[in-house]
């Protein structure tokens, strides 16, 4: 087994062949593998920078200046985050690609700001 920034790095590699949401999604791995060189545990917060208002109730949402979900990158590639919408939950996704596949939403004008990022 290699090490995590190697690890991430491989499965970030499996990105490259998608087309609508590819680069976005490339963009984020390559910032989570690079904090991952530094870190156990990588953390996160994603703001929803676009108008959202038309596909989300005001219980599912939160302010553009606001973060809309936070979230960890463990050792292993699992995800877990935590709305800080008015409809809290949390959510484990086994890897940074499955939480990406179904609420990255570069649509949105998602925003994700890692932790300690240079």
């Amino acid at each position: 087994m290699g090490t995590q920034a190697e690890e991430l790095n491989g499965l970030g590699g499996q990105l490259a062949g998608l087309t609508d949401e590819g680069q976005w999604k490339i963009d984020v791995w390559n910032r989570v593998y690079k904090r991952a060189e530094e870190v156990r545990n990588v953390t996160f917060s994603c703001y929803r920078r676009g108008d959202i208002s038309a596909t989300h109730t005001a219980s599912q949402r939160v302010a553009p200046d606001e973060v809309q979900f936070d979230g960890v990158i463990f050792y292993d590639g699992t995800v877990v985050i935590r709305w800080n919408t008015l409809a809290h939950s949390t959510a484990v996704f086994p890897s940074l690609d499955d939480l990406l596949a179904i609420h990255g939403h570069p649509e949105y004008n998602s925003e994700i700001i890692v932790e300690g990022e240079k």
